[in-house]
C-alpha cells in the first residue's frame, strides 16, 4: 500500500512539473562546450551556409558583436569565423538607434550559395552577399531602400513567382516594407498593399499558402494593433483578410508567428506567440481557394504564464507529427503531438531564463533534429535529440525555374502510391520559424514505425514530381528541373547578371584587352621565334593555368582586380 502510495506521489510530481513520459530533451540532453559561450542574443540562424552539409550557426546579439559559428565536424565542431567573413554586424550601438535583432537566410541572387539578411534599426541592417570560402560581401546599398529602417525581421519569399527570393521587412517605428528582387543582384522597393495603411508596431512574420491557391501568403505580428493576414494575388500584391480570429480582430501584442500542418490534413495551420503569455492555435479549415481559420479554444500551452516569444514546430520524436518548442521569458517548454492532440506533459528543463529566437537542424548527422536556442540574459544553449535513431526521411528541395531554395514548395508524404493513399504529413518550404530565425532547410518527415513512404513535390513555378519511393533513414535532393533546362535556365541568369554588373563595362574593356594583348604575345612569339604548333599549344597551356590560379586566388575580387594583377605580373 505503501509503495503504490509513493508511485501515485512521484506521478503527480511528475505532472506538476513537467516532466515528459516518454521524451526528454531539454532536461537531459542541453550540451555545453559545443559553442562558445555567447548571450546577449535575439534571432538565429541554424543551417548549412557553405555548402558542406552540415549546419552551421549566425546569433544576432542586441548589442554586441554577431557570431559566425562554422561546423567543421570534429570533436569540437565549431569553429568562429566571425571576423575572417565579415558577418560581425555594427558595433556602433547608441540607444535605441542602432540595434540588431533578427537574420533571415536565402540563395537571393540563386548563385547556389545561402546569403543573410541582418534585420536591426538605424544604420544596423545589413545585406551580406555569400562569396564563398565562408566570406560575405556587405551590398546593403543594392537593396535600395530609402528613409529610415527599424527592422525587426527580413523574410525571404517568393512573393510574385519570377523564380527569385524577394524581402519582407518588418519595421518597428515605420511602414513595413516589399523588396521585389529585380534579378541582377539588386531590389526595388514595391508597394505591398492597396486596401490599407499599415501603421503597426510589426514584430515576427511568417510566410506560407495559407488559402491553398499557389501563393504565398504572410502572417504579420504586431504590437498595438491586430495583426495582418496578407493573402498574396500572385503579383506581390496583398489583400488583408478581415477573417474573425482573435489576433486579426483584437490588438493583443503578438510577437511571432508560426505556419504548420499540426493536423497532417495538408494545410497549414496557423500558431501565434502572445507577449501576453498566450499561444493562439488556429485550425485551418479552408477549402477551394477559401481561406477558414478555426480557433482552438482547449490545448496544454495556451496559456504559458510568461512573454512568449516564439513556437517552433519540428518533428523531434520522429513519430510523423509536428511538435512545439515553446521559448519564454521564463520556463521554456516542449510540447509533444499525438495524432494532433498535444500531450499534457511537457519537457523542460526548468531553467528560468530571457529565451528569444530558436531554429533545428540535424547537427549530428543522425536523422533527427536538434536545437538551438536563443538567451539574451544567459549563454545560448544547444540540446541534442537523444533518439539517435534513423526513424526519418530527409528531402531537400533545389529550385531551377523557381528560385533556388525553392522558397513556397510543397511536399506531401503518403504512405503508398495510387488513388487510396493516406496522408502522412505535410511540409512547405520556409525561410523562418519561431522568432526572428530560420532553421535547417532540409525537410523532416518523422516515419514512426513506417519503413517507406512516397512522397509528391510541387515547386512554385509549377513543376510537379509525383509519389518518389522513399526509405527510413534516407536523405533525399529532388531539383526542380532535369540538366538541359538548368544548363539552359543558369546560362541565362549568368549573362543577364553579367551585363547587369556595376563594374561590367570595366571588366569587358579589361578583358577585351586582355585578350588582344594574349593575341599579339602569340603573334610576336609565331613571327618573330617561329615557335612551333607544339610551342604554341604550351604558351596557351600555361597561361590558362595561371588563369585558373589568379581566379582561385581572387575569386572574390571583381574581375578588374585580378587582370590588374595580371598586367602587373606581366
Amino acid at each position: 500500500m505503501k509503495k503504490q502510495f509513493l508511485i501515485i506521489i512521484l506521478l503527480m510530481a511528475g505532472y506538476v512539473s513537467g516532466a515528459g513520459p516518454k521524451f526528454n530533451m531539454l532536461r537531459s540532453s542541453q550540451i555545453t562546450g559545443l559553442i562558445p559561450d555567447i548571450n546577449d542574443v535575439y534571432g538565429v540562424a541554424f543551417r548549412d551556409l557553405n555548402n558542406d552539409n552540415r549546419p552551421d550557426m549566425y546569433l544576432v546579439c542586441f548589442r554586441n558583436l554577431n557570431r559566425l559559428l562554422i561546423n567543421n565536424g570534429g570533436i569540437i565542431p565549431f569553429v568562429d569565423r566571425t571576423i575572417r567573413s565579415g558577418t560581425g554586424g555594427n558595433l556602433m550601438s547608441a540607444g535605441n538607434s542602432n540595434l540588431e535583432l533578427g537574420v533571415s537566410v536565402a540563395d537571393y541572387d540563386n548563385d547556389g550559395l545561402p546569403d543573410l539578411f541582418l534585420a536591426g534599426w538605424g544604420k544596423s541592417h545589413r545585406l551580406f552577399r555569400n562569396a564563398g570560402g565562408v566570406r560575405f560581401e556587405n551590398v546593403t546599398a543594392r537593396l535600395h531602400a530609402q528613409g529610415v529602417l527599424d527592422a525587426n525581421q527580413g523574410l525571404w519569399l517568393e512573393a510574385n513567382g519570377d523564380g527569385f527570393a524577394d524581402l519582407y521587412i518588418t519595421d518597428e517605428h515605420h511602414a513595413n516594407r516589399l523588396l521585389i528582387n529585380r534579378k541582377d543582384g539588386s531590389f526595388a522597393e514595391q508597394p505591398w498593399t492597396e486596401s490599407f495603411i499599415d501603421q503597426a508596431v510589426s514584430q515576427g512574420a511568417a510566410a506560407g499558402d495559407l488559402n491553398g491557391d499557389g501563393f504565398t501568403d504572410l502572417y504579420v505580428c504586431n504590437w498595438f494593433e491586430p495583426d495582418y493576414l496578407l493573402l498574396n494575388d500572385g503579383t506581390g500584391r496583398f489583400q488583408r483578410s478581415e477573417i474573425n480570429i482573435a489576433t486579426l480582430r483584437d490588438s493583443v501584442s503578438t510577437n511571432s508567428a508560426t505556419l504548420a500542418d499540426f493536423d497532417n490534413d495538408g494545410d497549414l495551420d496557423v500558431m501565434v506567440a502572445g507577449d501576453n503569455g498566450r499561444v493562439y492555435w488556429f485550425e485551418n479549415n479552408s477549402h477551394e481557394g477559401v481561406l477558414e481559420l478555426r480557433e482552438k479554444q482547449r490545448f496544454p500551452f495556451m496559456s504559458v504564464g510568461d512573454r512568449v516569444f516564439g513556437v517552433v514546430a519540428a518533428d523531434f520524436d520522429l513519430n510523423g507529427w509536428l511538435d512545439v518548442f515553446i521559448t519564454t521569458r521564463g520556463t521554456n517548454r516542449l510540447y509533444l503531438n499525438e495524432k494532433g492532440r498535444f500531450n499534457t506533459l511537457y519537457d523542460t528543463d526548468a531553467l528560468r531564463r530571457y529565451s528569444t529566437g530558436a531554429a533545428v537542424a540535424d547537427l549530428d548527422s543522425d536523422g533527427d533534429l536538434d536545437l538551438l536556442v536563443a538567451n539574451k540574459d544567459d549563454n545560448s544553449q544547444v540540446y541534442l535529440n537523444p533518439l539517435n535513431e534513423s526513424r526519418s526521411v530527409m528531402i531537400h528541395l533545389e529550385g531551377v525555374r523557381s528560385n533556388r531554395d525553392a522558397l513556397g514548395a510543397r511536399v506531401w508524404l503518403y504512405d503508398r502510391a495510387d488513388s487510396a493513399a493516406t496522408l502522412l504529413g505535410y511540409r512547405e518550404v520556409s525561410a523562418g520559424n519561431g522568432y526572428l530565425s530560420c532553421g535547417t532547410d532540409w525537410l523532416c518527415f518523422g516515419m514512426g514505425g513506417r519503413d517507406s513512404a512516397y512522397a509528391t513535390m510541387e515547386f512554385p513555378g509549377g513543376r510537379r514530381i509525383a509519389k518518389q519511393l522513399v526509405w527510413r533513414g534516407e536523405r533525399y535532393r529532388f531539383v526542380e528541373n532535369g540538366w538541359p533546362v538548368r544548363i539552359s535556365v543558369t546560362a541565362t541568369r549568368v549573362i543577364r547578371n553579367a551585363f547587369h554588373h556595376p563594374d561590367f563595362e570595366i571588366n569587358l574593356a579589361l578583358l577585351t584587352g586582355w585578350a588582344l594583348w594574349l593575341a599579339l604575345y602569340l603573334l610576336v612569339g609565331l613571327k618573330r621565334y617561329g615557335w612551333s604548333s607544339g610551342t604554341m599549344g604550351w604558351q596557351l597551356f600555361i597561361w590558362l593555368i595561371a588563369m585558373y590560379a589568379l581566379f582561385i586566388l581572387f575569386r572574390g575580387e571583381t574581375l578588374y582586380r585580378l587582370l590588374s594583377v595580371l598586367f602587373s605580373v606581366t
